[in-house]
């Protein structure tokens, strides 16, 4: 299941261009980062059906947990798809609300395994790795949080982060059983999509907090800029703002290069 990262850099890859494509007023970076979202959620469903059943060296009970997490992770791919190209879902809300508890669950009892099998390693790569599963459970609890407390729980992960991305680089390395290791080479050992999750969750909260910070602009999603509902909101309440019709007729011709 690891022979599938190279795609998984170039979907990152194009998902990143698509988010500044539509940060720079692009009507095709929605699209694109809802295309990429497909391709995600396919790649996860071929893992699920093809290659997961094929692994010999895993407990049933360690495959059900992976097929748990595969199925969470392409619900919310595809759901994100749909959204994206304006797809109605009946109940939308509540299924993203069920496939984040169950990815919640999934990480939950990874952590919970990763500190078992950790046990003979010292506190110092436990210690790291619980900060590592932390980190990604505190990113989708902020999903269940306000705007205005989500960001505590995102800073919080963050920070779990960078103290793991220390450790596993500076005091990761220890010798064990005469075996070089580390914080880092058990999370891969794992074998599981956290680090996929890691680096989402990364990309799409250093967003949320930039944005709300007002430095980085709101993502483009139409055929007229973002600022088009406040200029009608604003004519509704005074009609001596700019009129709305006169705002996107001169936008057009301003796209148009008159």
């Amino acid at each position: 299941m690891r022979k599938n990262i190279i795609l998984y850099y170039l979907l990152l890859l194009l998902l990143v261009m698509g988010s500044f494509a539509a940060m720079a007023l692009n009507s095709y970076g929605i699209l694109l980062m809802s295309y990429v979202a497909l391709g995600f959620g396919l790649v996860f469903l071929f893992e699920l059906v093809l290659l997961l059943p094929k692994e010999e060296e895993m407990t049933k009970f360690y495959k059900v947990s992976l097929a748990m997490e595969l199925v969470a992770l392409s619900g919310l791919c595809l759901l994100y798809f749909l959204h994206g190209i304006s797809v109605e879902i009946q109940y939308d809300s509540l299924l993203k609300i069920v496939l984040f508890a169950l990815l919640f669950g999934v990480n939950g009892y990874h952590l919970i395994r990763a500190w078992h099998y950790a046990k003979a390693t010292p506190l110092k790569v436990k210690g790291s790795i619980v900060l590592y599963f932390v980190a990604i459970l505190l990113y989708i609890a902020s999903y269940y949080l306000p705007e205005n407390r989500a960001w505590i729980a995102i800073s919080l992960a963050l920070a779990c982060q960078a103290v793991f991305v220390v450790f596993g680089w500076w005091k990761g390395w220890v010798i064990l059983n005469g075996e070089e290791t580390s914080a880092w080479k058990k999370v891969i050992q794992f074998r599981n999509k956290s680090g996929i999750q890691l680096i989402f969750f990364t990309l799409a909260s250093l967003y949320f907090l930039l944005n709300a910070a007002h430095l980085l602009p709101p993502l483009y999603n139409g055929s007229l800029p973002n600022g088009y509902v406040k200029v009608v909101n604003q004519w509704q309440q005074d009609k001596t703002n700019t009129d709305p019709i006169e705002f996107e007729q001169a936008y057009k011709k301003f796209l148009e290069g008159k």
